[in-house]
């Protein structure tokens, strides 16, 4: 009977020192970062040259559904904004004057598979597809560029998650996002359309500390 009693107190001991199960189920998240987009290359006509960007802030917005095994779904809407730092011309000259900036918005499908490596710490890692638009606002001496189309997206994503509470995690990752390039209007001052100038592809990276919570408790563990 002893041996019983102590069999059963055992078990309920380390019930109670098993660490907190992670969230799962329908989640909601946000996050910023810093963001470092690379120079974009531009053609215009049989020429090209080059336009450059300042670093930036990025903004995530995303929801999602995380199963019991680690793996995550998720709808991910990223915002950055950058200020022009310099351009070239077709002629390869640095153009004095240059300022403006672009945005980029997108949306992308997420799959993140969160790998437990420590009580309440999560490796992640993953990737997304999906589309975004670069606008440009872009202004010289001699031209404006302004607009932009909606372009292929694609995401690259590492980093690490800590379990505050069953239902709240915080993360910190690392995401490589390209954008395909697209046509934006140009035009010659004093606003006079003189057609499309193509924009390369827009690369950025990004380090993010997310926030997500979910919207249900997890199940407690089963009783031993």
């Amino acid at each position: 009977m002893k041996i019983r009693l102590l069999a059963l107190s055992s078990a309920a001991l380390l019930a109670t020192a098993v660490p907190a199960l992670a969230g799962d189920g329908f989640y909601i998240g946000l996050g910023a970062g810093w963001s470092k987009p690379s120079s974009v290359d531009y053609s215009l006509g049989a020429g090209s040259g080059n336009i450059g960007y300042e670093n930036g802030a990025r903004f995530d917005f995303a929801s999602g559904y995380k199963w019991a095994n680690g793996l995550r779904l998720e709808l991910d809407s990223p915002y950055a904004r950058y200020n022009v730092q310099n351009a070239t011309s077709t002629a390869g000259a640095l153009i004095a004057g240059a300022s403006g900036h672009g945005t980029m918005w997108g949306l992308l499908g997420n799959l993140v598979y969160d790998f437990n490596i420590a009580p309440r710490l999560n490796l992640s890692f993953g990737g997304g597809l999906g589309a975004a638009r670069f606008t440009s606002a872009y202004t010289d001496p001699t031209e404006l560029v302004r607009g932009g189309k909606v372009g292929f997206a694609y995401q690259l994503i590492g980093g690490l998650t800590w379990e505050i509470t069953p239902r709240v995690d915080l993360e910190l990752d690392y995401r490589y996002l390209s954008l395909a390039s697209t046509d934006h209007d140009y035009f010659t001052p004093p606003g006079t359309a003189a057609g499309t100038i193509n924009f390369g592809r827009v690369k950025t990276q990004n380090v993010m500390l997310n926030l997500r919570y979910y919207l249900q408790d997890c199940p407690p563990p089963p009783p031993p």
